[in-house]
Parts: structure tokens; sequence; C-alpha cells
């Protein structure tokens, strides 16, 4: 599932703690609570959903928990872990893998192109900022798009 059902959840109980859900797309709780909070650009919401999605997995060494700083142009990451810190190398590169084609993030009611995001390294020498992320909606007749995860044999060994 994408946005909808959590914005529906967080528009019914503003006062939420906790929102569980069943199988989504993984960036979608993210980008929904940036709308919730009044950060329109889903290119942002969506973007830091990536990145947050494996925790601290994008600092240097890979570590647990990263904040996430979102402002209404842009978002920083910085791992909490003080022995860790963010390379623009490091942000990048978590965001671009696991696709077939890193730049084109398609999810459920549209898809997150990178193609203009940039990736700067802040002075303080731990963090990140990320701009330049878009979101494009769907534009297809059904405005819902499925992922289906799937796998086959493809042969075996004895």
């Amino acid at each position: 599932m994408g946005i909808e059902p959590f914005l529906a959840a967080m528009d019914e109980h503003p006062d939420f703690d906790i929102i569980i859900a069943g199988r989504t797309y993984d960036p979608a709780p993210y980008a929904a609570f940036c709308l919730h909070r009044g950060i329109s650009d889903l290119g942002i919401g969506y973007h830091m959903g990536k990145i947050l999605e494996c925790g601290a997995q994008c600092a240097v060494p890979k570590s647990r928990e990263v904040l996430a700083t979102v402002r209404q142009d842009s978002l920083e990451i910085t791992p909490l872990d003080p022995a860790a810190r963010c390379t623009a190398l490091s942000v990048a590169a978590h965001t671009l893998y696991e696709k077939s084609r890193p730049d084109y993030h398609y999810g459920p009611d549209g898809m997150l192109d990178l193609t203009q995001a940039t990736y700067v390294e802040l002075s303080d020498g731990r963090s990140v900022r990320v701009q330049g992320s878009k979101f494009q909606r769907s534009t297809v007749e059904s405005k819902w798009t499925v992922k289906l995860e799937g796998a086959r044999r493809n042969g075996y060994h004895r």
C-alpha cells in the first residue's frame, strides 16, 4: 500500500504514537508523515523514506539509528552513533541500491525521480543534505499500481 491509508490513520488520530500496518511500500509511512506534518514535496518525503527504511545503513561505518531533519526543500541525514558519519557517497549509494534502474523508483502511486538529486556533505563532518528529488504522480487511468514480488524455479542442483 502507499501513503493514503497512513494519511487516513494520521488524520483520524492526530495524537498517534504508533501505526501498525501490513505490507506496504517501504518509504510510504515516512512520506505520509512528512505530508501530515506539512512537508508537501513528496520527492523529499519518499527520498527520506528510501534512506531511513534501513536505519543507518547509509552511514560509515554502518550503524543502527539515523536522524532525518526535513525541510520544505531538502532533508539532512545524520547518524546517531557518534563514531559514524554519513558521506555524500554513502547516502547516494544507499539510495540507489536494490533497483533495476537506480534513478527511478516506482511505487504504488507514482515514481521518485532521482536524476536531479544532489548529496552535499555538511560542515559538521557527519551529515549530508539531500535535495532535488522529484515525485511524479501516476498518470495511468487507475491511479494505483501494485508491486508483485515473487520467484520461480530456475533450476536446481542435487
